[in-house]
């Protein structure tokens, strides 16, 4: 059976036009610090676990934790590989290691010499594409930990996304372009243009037919992945730093918060009222939900792959978890860093949160156990109230919504 995906009354319609950009220069520094996990989406009608799925109308859920991690080194991206429960831990630019992470034990599996600011598994076989702090990705195979070939912009990599069928490629960059590749030969399929910004993220639908991505320029755009021809605009009222779409490909989940600002070591992301995570429809471009509850840059999302529910995390150091059928949060974790990338397992059993660092007075704070978090996505008894893991923060106040038509 499918989640029943019950949503508020359409509240927006969104358009076209096009937005002024902000254009910020971006150091490999700060930016490991924001870019999130390059999610696979997992389709299908049935869960994937074993176990039958509760009923999402009946049940409410919450999160246990289950272990912490300390990888070596701060985890700002993070992507599951195609045997669906070893994760690529990405994000530490001064050390060549990235690890293979098995969650189910929580051993570290394999050590790949190589360095990769931003990654993402191919979902098809035994291979990852890893950014490093530059304007090239390279693809690599995690069982020799060989590098196969490079795919390269014009400026700093801040996003990659697999096709569903692993045979594309989709490369985001500060050089306002979203690249489509062949992986099998290198060769360039696709350049997309039309972001006034820098793309801060970029994610195909589960059919492989449309592409995704956001802008610091205030956009989404919705692409056509065999013609690049762009179908949609959704503008928003502040810089969007992630997007997720769900597994069914029907809606889309787009997070919100403040600019960059400064020069190389003193950049800094301004606070800002709109840190709001939004629930749109993707092919009407309806706004279905804004979900109030971080009071700084959303840098992470995710889908539950099987149930109603969706997690986001951010610059504020706090991790929610929120049902779609009601926009409620329902739980909440507080943390040490920034929650700078997460991720459902496949099997929707686990949630995983990479961080492991935050900026104070501009300078970097390290947080050696909050590099990764791994917790259980568990049913909550009848009638519990939301949970709280650490304080709640203060809410910011409301805010006018951002201008949209159709």
């Amino acid at each position: 059976m499918k989640p029943d995906w019950g949503v508020a009354e359409q509240v927006g319609k969104l358009g076209e036009a096009m937005r002024p950009s902000l254009p910020v220069l971006l150091t490999f520094a700060f930016w490991s610090a924001i870019c999130g996990a390059a999610w696979q989406v997992v389709a299908g009608d049935e869960p994937v676990s074993s176990q039958s799925a509760p009923d999402p109308a009946k049940t409410s859920f919450s999160l246990e934790e289950v272990r912490a991690f300390d990888s070596g080194g701060s985890v700002f991206s993070l992507s599951f590989a195609n045997d669906r429960h070893t994760l690529l831990l990405g994000g530490d630019t001064q050390q060549r290691n990235v690890k293979l992470w098995d969650v189910n034990t929580g051993q570290t599996v394999r050590t790949l010499d190589a360095v990769g600011l931003v990654v993402a598994c191919a979902p098809d076989q035994p291979r990852a594409v890893l950014a490093d702090s530059g304007d090239t990705a390279r693809l690599y195979s995690l069982e020799g930990g060989k590098s196969i070939r490079d795919f390269a912009h014009n400026a700093l990599i801040s996003a990659l996304a697999f096709s569903p069928d692993g045979r594309r490629l989709a490369t985001a960059s500060m050089d306002k372009v979203v690249c489509v590749w062949e992986v099998e030969t290198g060769k360039e399929l696709l350049r997309l243009k039309g972001h006034e910004g820098g793309v801060t993220d970029v994610a195909f639908t589960p059919d492989g037919q449309r592409i995704v991505s956001s802008s610091e320029d205030k956009t989404v755009r919705v692409w056509d992945a065999a013609s690049g021809s762009l179908v949609r605009s959704i503008v928003h009222p502040a810089r969007v730093w992630r997007v997720a779409v769900s597994p069914d490909g029907k809606k889309l989940l787009t997070g919100t918060g403040g600019p960059l600002v400064g020069a190389r070591a003193k950049m800094d992301v301004v606070k800002i009222k709109d840190n709001a995570v939004r629930l749109w429809d993707l092919e009407s471009g309806d706004l279905l939900h804004k979900m109030k509850g971080h009071t700084h840059a959303v840098l992470a999302l995710d889908f539950h792959p099987t149930l109603p529910l969706a997690a986001s995390g951010g610059i504020g150091k706090v991790l929610i978890l929120w049902d779609l059928n009601t926009a409620e949060e329902i739980c909440r974790v507080q943390h040490g860093g920034w929650v700078a990338s997460l991720a459902f397992s496949p099997d929707g059993e686990n949630l995983i949160t990479g961080g492991g660092a935050f900026k104070r007075d501009l300078n970097w704070v390290k947080v050696r156990d909050e590099r990764i978090r791994q917790f259980r996505v568990v049913p909550a008894a009848s009638g519990t109230k939301p949970k709280l893991l650490g304080a709640k923060a203060d809410e910011e106040g409301d805010e006018p919504e951002g201008t949209a038509a159709n």
